[in-house]
Order: C-alpha cells, then structure tokens, then sequence
C-alpha cells in the first residue's frame, strides 16, 4: 500500500512539473529551474521507498538510461581537466586553439594582493562551466526517467498523464491565441519580450514543441475514449472534448507561425495513421472534420496574424537563411572535434567568430539539435543522444506490438506521436534545451521504454525479487537521491544569481532591456553592481561572464571617479570625458611626457587605478580563464597591459581579440582605439577592414584619419573589403582636383569589386557602379547605370531623385522633368521626388519659354 500511494505522489509531481513548466515562460529561468530539481528531488526520495520494495534493475540498464547516463559522464568528462599529453592526443585542435589565445605562463596583475590567475584549465570543453552545468542538468534528467521507470504496471498512468498534457495543451494554446489578439508587446500583457507573441514562451518554436507533444494525446482520447465509458452518451461526449482540443491545439501551432511546428504535427499525424492502419480510416475522417473547426477558426481569426504567409513561405530557401549560416559554420568546425566535441554549452562561444555579417543577435544554438550536439559532444555525443531516442522509439514500438486493447495502443501511440515531432521539429530547432519541454520528452520517453521493458518481461510486484536484485534497486534510488541533491544545490545556487542579477538591474533570459544600465548610473549604483557580482563570482567562481561584467563596472567606475575628480578644475566636458576614459590613461603610458616610461609604482600611487583598474585587470583574467573565447577580456587586457607583470605586448592581447571579434562592432572598435595607441598600423588595417566588412557606413568616420595614415594603393589592398566601401572612401577621403589620382584608383577598385559581389542585387550594383562613374565625370556611363538600376527597381523614389539631380545639374531639364513624372506614378506620396518635381519644372520653364 505505501509503495502504491508513492507511485500516486509520483505521478501527481510528474503532472504538476509537465503542466506548470510551460506557464513559467518555459521555465528558462533559474527560480523555475530550481522548481524542476525540487520535484525531481522529491521524486528520488518517493524512489527510495518505491525501489526498496520492488525490482527496477531492469529500468537501469535499458537502452535509453544508458544513453543519458553515459552524457552525464561525457559532459563531466568534458569538464573535467585533464592532463596536457592526454588532452593533445585526444582533442588536438582544443590545444590548438588555446595555444593561440594564451600567453605561455601567466600574467600577474601589479599592486594585486590576491593569488595569480591561473590559464584555463586543460579541459576538452572550451566552456567548462556550461559543460558541468549541462552534466547537472542530464543526471536531472535521468534522475526523471528513472522515476517514472518506477511507477505502476500498465497505461493507467500514462493515460492519467495524456489527459493532464491534452488539457493543458488546449489551455495553452487557448491562451495564446487570446494574447495574440490583444498583443501589447509582453508575455501575459506585463512582461517585456524580444519576440512576438508565442503564449508564455519566448519562442514561437517552443510553444509548437509543447503543443506537438498534447496534440498526440488528444488524437488518442479522440480514438479510444475513458475504458469506463459503457455507453455510447459518455463516449460521445469523450470524443466531442477531445475533438475541440485536437481543433484548438492544431490552430495554436498554425498561429505559432512556427514552420518547424507545423511541418512536425503534419509527419507526425501520417506516422499515427500508418501505426493505427485497422483504425486509419476513422482517424482520417475524424481529422477531417477537425480540419473543418480548424478552417472555421483560422477564418474567424483573419489574416492578421500572418499564418498564411509563414506556411507558405515553408518551400522559400531565403526563409531559412540564417539556419544555413549557422549549419555551414558548424560543419566547417565539427572534422575537427569529431571525437569528443567542443563541451556541451560551447556552440555560442566557439562559432559567433566566424559570423561576417553584423546583427544584434547571438546564435546560442545551432537550430538543429543534431547539429549542435555533434559539434558540442562529438560523434560520441550525437551517438548517445540518438541511442536514447531510437531506445525510447525502439521499445514503444514494442509496446505497441505487444498489445491487442485498442486503449493502450492509442496511448502509445500518443507518446510515440510526441516523441516523433519532437524528434522532427529538432532538425530545425533547439526546443530541447527547453526545461518546459525536454522535462514532458523525458517522461514520454520513460513510460515508452517502461511499457516496452514490462512487454517483455512483467515482473511480479506482489512476488518478492531476488536479494541482489532489490538491493540493485535500492542503489539506483540511492544515486539518484544523490544526483538530485546535486542539481538542487546547483539549482538554488542559479536561482541565488539571477535573483541578485535581476535585483541589480542586468539582463534576463528572454527580456529585452535590462531594468538599468551602467552609462548613467552614479557611484552608489556601481558599488551596488559590483557587490553583486562579487557575490555571485563566489557563488559561481568559474563564470566566465560573471568576472567579465565585474570588471566592466570597475572600469565604470574608474571612468566615474575620475570625472568626479577633474570637474573641480576643468570646465570642458569634452576633455574631461576624454582624461576620464582607460584609452587615454593608455596612450599616456605609451607616450608619457619627457618620452620617459611612467614607474608602475607612480601609477599604484593613483587611488583611482590602485581601487579600480587593478582589480578590472584581475576580473578580465578571470574572465579569460573560465573562457579563453570572450573577444572583450583579451582586448580589455590590452587597453591595461601596463598592469601585468609579465605580460605581452598589447598589440598581441589586440590581435587574439580580432581573431574571436566575428560581428562584434563594440570589441572592434575597442580594437581599433588600441592599435591607433600603439601605432599599429597592420592591426588597425585588418581591424579596419572587418568593421567596413560589417558596417560599410563606417567608412565616413574612417575615410580621413585612414588618408593619413596610408596611401591610396595601401587602402585598396588592405582595407578595402567591397566596391560599395570603395565608393564610400574615394567619395569622402579624396574630394580636391590634387587627390584626383587617388580617387581614381579607388573608384577603378570599386568598379572592380562591384563586378566580382555575389551578394549584390543587380540593381544594387547598378545603382552603386552609377556612383562611380558620375565620381569618375562619366555622365553617359552614369545615367546608363541609373536607369539600368531604375528598370529593375523603378519604385526606389531616392535613385530617381538622385538621377534627377543629376540631369539638372547637368543642365538636362527636360529629361529631369521626364524622370520625375515617372517617379510620380510609382511614388506619389514620396516628398522628395514631389520637391524634384517641382525643381524640374521651375527648370524646363526657364528653358523652354
């Protein structure tokens, strides 16, 4: 009886965590997380009693138990240091790629009490501390599976449980669609998003993900009603509630506007149909007439929401642009940690460098969960987290095999459904690396394998097992009660950050502003930061972007100090904000007065860089340990080099943070300021070339001080990445008749490199190469690339009013006239087309009369 009513307890915490997860915005935050651990703890301790009294061994050894236990020890193992020789022979390019971004000993930071920062540990993952946070993570996760492995013979709790995540579904997806129509811009009306409306996720995806894994039940309850139902009212009644749940949950997933959602419900629903072949007939006329209430709602709710144009642009290769960016980065990248992989938790870190395109956007992961499991665990990664799917599938399939009751057969299928979307939707997304989701797939995945494993062998709970065998059991229970612990200790400590963090104004998962911000806060506030982040680098000492924010507010608050103290005797804000900043003090240790270097000790006399800079300097080491590929520690580290003892060059800090820049302007810019310091002028030409690379608008701000410091050719040969650029700093740098061969010679770069850019739209090109000869005093070849431009755009109202001001300062009013009248018809509305207009006619009156 006690180990009956555990099982129920079990159930009823198993329910709760699938059910409430959801509404916890995906439960992405740690409190929510830490919510999770807590029943996942509980479910251990109901485990100890449950095991202690029956024999589960068999749940420990099947298929998928051993593929997520053996992840646990892969992700520790990755985060784990390991000797040099070992690490070299087993993960060369790991080695590899640290010796690039190291120093050969370490640096000790001058007038720094503390104990020299240590490089990053040998591990094989490059992100250690997300590796072991992943390894936390994964023993939860097994911890879960093994729970339900432990409950009641039979599908009665399954069944009890696919009613739980229909219901829910439906309700989520009801929710949704009422905060889609009177979407303000914030989850539940009051919580600011970057994304649009997706129910209580911050991504569309996720909430398909969730909704796919209802739907499958509610295809069930819709073909095998309550086994209690003897008469035909109650079963009617059964199948109309699971009807409207199946309409309102497929609707959901339309209006998600998740692609990947939509295309995995629809495999997913051929797959029950082929599975329940005797009964296909039914369910096909069945989801007919649900196709019919579907049609019914997506028409009630208009074109609003843009439905329409998501699925159709499911066959549009442009839609899927950014997910082809992020794949081709990965496989350039994964020959070469095919074994072990990078760290689970790594993908961001190690791929944003070879992004060229500028977005304020971070890929965290690779939108395709083989994709990023491959790359992040090697192929012994993907190979396990395969093995636990096709294990779960493998003996759900069995289970379904091995039972004539049309009840339990739908059941199964029902998981296998979910599963199967899920598996779907992952080549295309990362909703596994959802709690809210990842939490419902591994219960599913349970009870197929648990139904799969009693398939074959029932055991006899009733019947006393073997000694060894119970003993077995009870250790399983017991290392589970010990991975539990572990992860809610891990789990409370995350909730203790981001609760210190979200007090203290930084970011959160999924918000799109901080609730302040460090520019205009004064020295009260950053002294409140900084005890924050102390704080918490204690809590989680190996937290790379923990002792990288701490040192940005020490910087912060040697820039504030400073101001505060220049103000008494400088009026000049200017000035002031100029001495305050940490590039000045560098330039002045570069350049010091007399040409004589500055003593370290005179500088550590100065209590703003003895109280501030110096610990700074120790937090961006920090930093650098717990992940060599952060771009901002390195090149911080050059803008204070003077401080280290032992240090490098700050143009060699300067490069290593140009290698793992990729789109990031900040660091780039940070870059540049250094290599003008140190008179660096092949760093500040590659640096250069990468931010005109991904910001061509930059060439204003660079054309002049560029002209100074390098000819022409050199400009062309070395900075100069693209024929707009080109156009750019021939139009800005070189504007008298003496620097006319110059102009000439970027302007001929930038014919040539218009013609060589595949990323041009021939109009773009045209319009650019008309530039170009107009610079060049071209007027046929000019006006020729305008229209040419014009014919394959003619609704682009700023070229037209560019040609016209052509044609009249060219003293051609009539054509001017023609070309305005013609913009007029494809732009009416457009006022600087009207005022050419208007300018043209003045013109040809003067002209003409």
């Amino acid at each position: 009886m006690l180990i009956r009513r555990c099982q129920y307890a079990s159930e009823a915490i198993l329910i709760a965590m699938a059910c409430l997860a959801p509404w916890a915005f995906g439960a992405v935050e740690a409190w929510a997380e830490f919510v999770l651990f807590l029943g996942i703890f509980l479910l251990a301790i109901l485990a100890l009693v449950i095991r202690a009294g029956t024999d589960r061994v068999h749940a420990l050894f099947c298929l998928p138990s051993v593929a997520i236990g053996g992840l646990v020890l892969l992700a520790a193992l990755q985060a784990t240091p390991l000797s040099p020789g070992l690490l070299k022979r087993i993960s060369p390019a790991t080695v590899a790629l640290r010796a690039g971004l190291l120093p050969p000993a370490a640096e000790r930071v001058s007038g720094d009490e503390g104990p020299t920062v240590a490089l990053p540990a040998s591990t094989i993952s490059l992100e250690p501390d997300a590796s072991g946070r992943a390894a936390m993570r994964l023993a939860a996760g097994w911890v879960l599976f093994q729970a339900v492995m432990g409950l009641g013979l039979g599908t009665a709790s399954l069944r009890r449980f696919g009613i739980a995540l229909a219901a829910n579904a439906a309700f989520l997806s009801l929710f949704s669609l009422i905060q889609l129509l009177s979407w303000n811009g914030r989850i539940y009306w009051v919580r600011e998003t970057p994304s649009s409306s997706s129910g209580p996720f911050v991504n569309h995806n996720h909430l398909a993900a969730y909704l796919n894994l209802g739907l499958g039940f509610a295809l069930t309850f819709l073909m095998a009603p309550r086994r209690g139902a003897h008469n035909g009212y109650r079963q009617r009644g059964d199948q109309i509630w699971a009807a409207y749940a199946t309409g309102l949950i497929i609707v959901g997933i339309v209006v998600s506007l998740a692609r990947t959602g939509f295309v995995a419900m629809l495999l997913s629903m051929g797959l029950v149909v082929i599975l329940l072949r005797p009964q296909a007939k039914k369910l096909v006329l069945s989801l007919g007439v649900i196709g019919l209430l579907v049609v019914v709602l997506l028409v009630a709710l208009g074109s609003s929401t843009g439905y329409q144009e998501r699925i159709g642009s499911l066959l549009e290769s442009k839609a899927y642009a950014d997910r082809f960016v992020i794949w081709q980065t990965a496989g350039r990248l994964i020959p070469s940690y095919a074994l072990f992989g990078t760290g689970l938790g790594s993908f961001a870190a190690l791929t944003t460098r070879f992004y060229s395109v500028h977005a304020n956007v971070i890929f965290e992961h690779a939108e395709n969960e083989y994709i990023e499991w491959l790359l992040e665990g090697g192929v012994i990664g993907l190979g396990l987290v395969l093995a636990a799917g096709a294990g779960a599938v493998a003996l759900g399939w069995r289970a379904l095999k091995g039972t004539t009751v049309r009840v339990e057969s739908a059941l199964i299928c029902g998981a296998l459904f979910g599963i199967s979307s899920l598996l779907i939707q992952s080549l295309g997304d990362f909703a596994l690396h959802v709690p809210a989701v990842s939490v419902v797939a591994v219960i599913l995945g349970a009870y197929l394998a648990k139904l799969g494993l009693e398939t074959r062998n029932t055991p006899q709970e009733d019947r006393p097992s073997p000694y060894w065998r119970r003993a077995g059991s009870a250790l399983g229970a017991v290392v589970m009660l010990a991975l539990s612990t572990t992860a809610l200790v891990e789990g409370f400590h995350l909730m203790q950050i981001e609760t210190a963090m979200a007090d203290a104004g930084f970011y959160l998962q999924g918000v799109a502003k901080p609730a302040t911000g460090e520019d205009g806060a004064d020295m009260d506030e950053l002294e409140r930061k900084q005890d924050v982040l102390e704080r918490v680098t204690k809590i989680r000492p190996d937290w790379a972007d923990g002792h990288w924010k701490l040192g940005l507010i020490f910087l912060r608050l040697y820039t504030t100090s400073v101001e505060e103290s220049l103000r008494e005797f400088e009026k000049d804000k200017e000035k002031v904000a100029n001495q305050a900043s940490p590039l000045w003090l560098l330039s002045t240790v570069h350049s010091p007065p007399g040409g004589k270097p500055i003593p370290i000790a005179d500088l550590l006399d100065i209590d703003h860089i003895r109280l501030y800079l110096v610990p700074a300097t120790r937090c961006f080491l920090e930093a650098r340990r717990c992940s060599p590929l952060l771009p901002d520690p390195h090149v911080r580290l050059a803008v204070l080099h003077y401080l280290l003892q032992g240090g490098e060059p700050p143009s060699v800090y300067a490069n290593r943070a140009l290698r793992l820049s990729g789109p990031n302007l900040q660091v780039l810019e940070l870059i540049q300021s250094v290599a003008i310091q140190v008179g660096d002028l092949d760093l500040l030409a590659r640096c250069w070339k990468r931010i005109l690379t991904l910001a061509p608008e930059s060439a204003d701000a660079i054309a002049e001080m560029a002209k100074e410091l390098f000819s022409a050719q050199e400009i062309v040969d070395r900075i100069i990445p693209s024929g707009q650029v080109a156009l750019r700093l021939a139009g800005r740098a070189y504007t008298t008749s003496e620097e006319r061969p110059s102009r000439e010679l970027l302007l001929r770069a930038a014919l040539k490199k218009l013609a060589s850019d595949p990323l041009l739209k021939p109009a773009d090109r045209f319009q650019a190469e008309a530039n170009v000869w107009f610079l060049m005093n071209d007027r046929e070849q000019a006006q020729a690339r305008m229209e040419q431009a014009l014919a394959l755009d003619p609704t682009n109202p700023a070229w037209r009013t560019e040609l016209i001001n052509w044609l009249l300062a060219w003293g051609r009013a009539r054509d001017a006239y023609d070309q305005a009248m013609i913009g007029r018809y494809y732009s009416p509305r457009d006022s600087a087309l009207w005022d050419a207009h208007n300018r043209a006619a003045d013109a040809v009156a003067k002209t003409e009369r």
